[in-house]
């Protein structure tokens, strides 16, 4: 039952006492109550008006704007990610031959070890280093650029790197997505 007159008290939502609507911090508590206290008319009723609900956006859709990228999952660097990973457990196991995986000395004719070399990790920090960076990197270009440029990086990064230090360097050891990473992240 429902007079119209002020509520005689309001309930602190953290300690649960039983407290005056007029105040802006509960007195056992020290909890904000409210962010000033309440305005009242002629005959001490409580006079303020509520605030309208502003209205929440919904999803972004596929083709909405021009120019945006609807928000879609990561897939390339999901990939990347999970590859650096397979790579890494590899390694550490022993499952298979790695060291067919990784350049050490000049590739000459297996050429695909400079493809496979920045997927092996020897070392389980440096793997959450350069793996870590693609992901949180590789993450936010997909997001804005789309899967290309994540998967362009990591060749131009990951793979030209590992064949050009495996064309400088004398004898050269070579695994590990280093060169990647920093693609991602200068880009």
């Amino acid at each position: 039952m429902s007079t119209g007159g002020p509520d005689l008290f309001v309930i602190c939502k953290s300690c649960g006492a039983e407290v005056s609507p007029y105040i802006t911090e509960c007195p056992y508590c020290g909890n904000r109550l409210r962010k000033r206290a309440p305005k009242l008319d002629r005959e001490g009723r409580v006079s303020e008006r509520r605030r309208p609900q502003m209205p929440s956006l919904s999803p972004l859709r596929r083709g909405e704007m021009p120019g945006i990228r609807a928000d879609a999952r990561p897939y390339a660097t999901l990939l990347l990610v999970a590859l650096g990973l397979a790579g890494t457990i590899l390694w550490r196991t022993s499952l298979g031959p790695p060291t067919h995986l990784v350049v050490i000395g000049k590739p000459g004719g297996e050429w695909w070890r400079v493809v496979t070399a920045p997927f092996i990790y020897s070392n389980t920090g440096y793997a959450f280093a350069a793996i870590g960076s693609v992901a949180l990197f590789g993450w936010l270009l997909e997001r804005r650029h789309g899967p290309w440029v994540v998967l362009m990086l990591f060749a131009i990064g990951g793979i030209g790197g590992t064949a050009l230090t495996a064309a400088l360097q004398s004898v050269p050891v070579v695994l590990g997505a280093n060169g990647a990473a920093l693609a991602m992240i200068v880009a």
